[in-house]
């Protein structure tokens, strides 16, 4: 099955961004862990409840569990939706294959697309804290953010990328 961008939109759950259409790559800068949670939680929440597969990967300081256990606070029925979320730690998605490879990734998203498509979801909301990732060739990851930019479009796919300003050098805040 082919993944097909439906011309509708999406809430975004986040305060300060009106509805978004699928395709939408979104960059998000935050200074704490709890800068975090407050705009991926209601991210994923307005995914869940809108028949979206929600993917969570996070990386350091954040833990798998940790993550869990802040949706869980905050979706108190997060139980009927955990077969429309994953959530996992940056080395088993973005180095996957021992060591980031952008075009595999961007594979990896459309086929879990499609996957969405056919457990009956109406698309893919992501998440990923991609700090840890701008430690890699900077050219190579700033390719991979292009690649998630042009081709986001074309999939019934919402992207939000979080980076801790703490982490990011102001060479990288102005290339992302």
């Amino acid at each position: 099955m082919e993944a097909q961008v439906l011309n509708n939109f999406r809430k975004t759950g986040i305060a300060f961004i009106d509805d978004i259409p699928w395709g939408t790559h979104l960059c998000c800068f935050y200074e704490t862990q709890d800068d975090l949670f407050d705009v991926v939680v209601p991210y994923l929440r307005a995914g869940l409840e809108s028949n979206e597969y929600c993917m969570w990967i996070v990386s350091e300081p954040v833990s798998t569990f940790e993550a869990m256990n802040v949706l869980k606070k905050a979706i108190p029925d997060l139980k009927n939706y955990l077969p429309h979320l994953e959530i996992l730690p940056h080395s088993e998605w973005y180095l996957k294959y021992g060591n980031f490879q952008g075009e595999k990734v961007m594979g990896e998203w459309i086929n879990k697309v499609n996957h969405a498509l056919v457990k009956g979801c109406e698309g893919l909301r992501i998440t990923g804290c991609c700090t840890n990732l701008t430690n890699r060739p900077w050219k190579d990851f700033l390719d991979y953010e292009a690649m998630i930019e042009r081709e986001s479009g074309k999939f019934n796919m919402i992207a939000l990328c979080m980076y801790q300003l703490g982490k990011c050098g102001i060479h990288q805040i102005l290339d992302i």
